[in-house]
């Protein structure tokens, strides 16, 4: 039982990155738009892939939130503002990009928050 456990804290944090990637993204993107420089895009691509998460942790009792102990997610936004900067005009052409990336982070973040808020002992119904 106990590999089932490690299997599933793996998910979670897979599902965490996946998220936090495209909200990366997502934010590089708009910042690639505004016409910011690298740095801008990285600046926004990391505000919008990890408060969202950090705000979610504190909230539930995860302290300190996972963005500030695990360097995993600054990697990962390093690379999703990257990959906005560098291949924006490929990103473009999907219609709607922006859009299409939220509701797919909004997606992910959904069933990782719903798990880890699970884990921290919360009901899975919303108080009356």
């Amino acid at each position: 039982m106990n590999w089932m456990a490690a299997d599933y804290a793996s998910l979670l944090w897979w599902l965490d990155m996946t998220g936090t990637y495209v909200f990366g993204l997502s934010g590089g993107m708009l910042a690639v738009r505004r016409q910011l420089d690298l740095f801008g895009v990285i600046v926004l691509a990391t505000a919008a892939a990890t408060a969202g998460g950090a705000i979610r942790d504190m909230a539930i009792g995860d302290q300190p939130a996972a963005v500030l102990r695990d360097p995993s997610y600054l990697v990962v936004t390093l690379i999703a503002g990257l990959t906005a900067f560098f291949f924006h005009r490929l990103i473009e052409r999907a219609s709607k990009p922006v859009m299409l990336l939220d509701a797919l982070g909004l997606g992910t973040f959904t069933v990782a928050g719903t798990q880890k808020a699970l884990i921290f002992g919360l009901p899975p119904q919303a108080p009356a």
